[in-house]
C-alpha cells in the first residue's frame, strides 16, 4: 500500500512538472528606427537603432496572460544587391505590464532573413526567422524560442554619416514561440549557429541574456574594402 501511495505521489509530481514546463508566447511587434546603409559593390551592410513594441499573450501552464511592452532595439545586417536577400541580427529589451499591472520584461535576440529587397522603392521585403527571449515575470525567468514573420518599409532621410544612405523605417512582425527548459550551456540553447552572427553583436547578446542589461549601442561603420593598388604607369617615351 505504501509503495502504491509513493507511486501516486511521484506520478502527481511528474505531471505537475510537465504542466509547469509548458508555455506559449504569441505577439504582434512593431519596430521603428533608423537604418544606415553602406554599399560595398554588390554587398550591402547596415546598422539599425530604434524602438520595439510587443503586444500579445503568454501562456504558462493552464493560465494565459495578456501583456504590452516597449523598449529599445539595435542590430546589424547584410544584403546582396544581386540576389535581393538580406539577413538581420537584432537585440531587444522591452518592459511593461500584464493586463492586471504585474511588471514583465522581455530581452533577447532575433535573426531574420529577408527576400525581395528593393532599394529604389525602399521596400525591404518580407522574411522570416527565429527569436530567443528571456521573459522575467513573477520573480522567475522563462526562456522562449520560436519563429518570426516580418515585413519592412522605409523612407529616405538625410544621412548623418557621409557616403551612406539612411532610411527611417518600420518593421511589423508576428512572433510565435514555446517555452524551453534552461538546461545546458546558454549558447547551445540558442536557435541559430553562433558563427552566423557578427562576433561583437553576439557577445552583446550574451551579455544581455546573462545580466538583463542592454549593452551600450555601438553604431560603427563597417571596415572599408582594401584599396586597390595604383594602376601601372606606362614607360616613359
Amino acid at each position: 500500500m505504501m509503495q502504491k501511495s509513493l507511486f501516486l505521489v511521484l506520478f502527481f509530481v511528474a505531471c505537475t512538472s510537465v504542466v509547469s514546463a509548458e508555455g506559449v508566447l504569441q505577439a504582434e511587434g512593431l519596430s521603428e528606427g533608423s537604418t544606415i546603409i553602406w554599399f560595398r559593390g554588390s554587398r550591402i551592410e547596415t546598422t539599425f537603432d530604434g524602438t520595439q513594441e510587443l503586444r500579445g499573450t503568454l501562456e504558462l501552464g493552464i493560465t494565459e496572460y495578456s501583456f504590452a511592452v516597449a523598449g529599445s532595439a539595435y542590430g546589424a545586417g547584410t544584403a546582396d544587391a544581386n540576389t535581393l536577400q538580406a539577413t538581420l541580427w537584432v537585440l531587444v529589451r522591452v518592459n511593461g505590464t500584464l493586463e492586471g499591472g504585474t511588471p514583465i520584461t522581455i530581452r533577447g535576440g532575433m535573426n531574420v532573413g529577408g527576400e525581395d529587397i528593393d532599394m529604389d522603392s525602399l521596400s525591404l521585403g518580407a522574411g522570416g526567422g527565429t527569436f530567443f527571449f528571456i521573459v522575467d515575470l513573477f520573480g522567475s525567468s522563462y526562456e522562449f524560442k520560436g519563429t518570426i514573420d516580418s515585413t519592412a518599409t522605409g523612407t529616405l532621410v538625410p544621412p548623418e554619416i557621409p557616403s551612406t544612405m539612411e532610411v527611417a523605417g518600420r518593421v511589423d512582425s508576428t512572433f510565435e514561440g514555446s517555452l524551453h527548459e534552461s538546461t545546458g550551456e546558454l549558447v547551445e540553447r540558442l536557435p541559430w549557429d553562433v558563427s552566423s552572427w557578427p562576433q561583437k553583436l553576439h557577445e552583446q547578446l550574451i551579455t544581455l541574456l546573462l545580466t538583463g542589461v542592454m549593452p551600450e549601442r555601438t553604431i560603427e561603420q563597417p571596415e572599408t574594402e582594401p584599396e586597390r593598388p595604383p594602376a601601372r604607369q606606362p614607360p616613359p617615351p
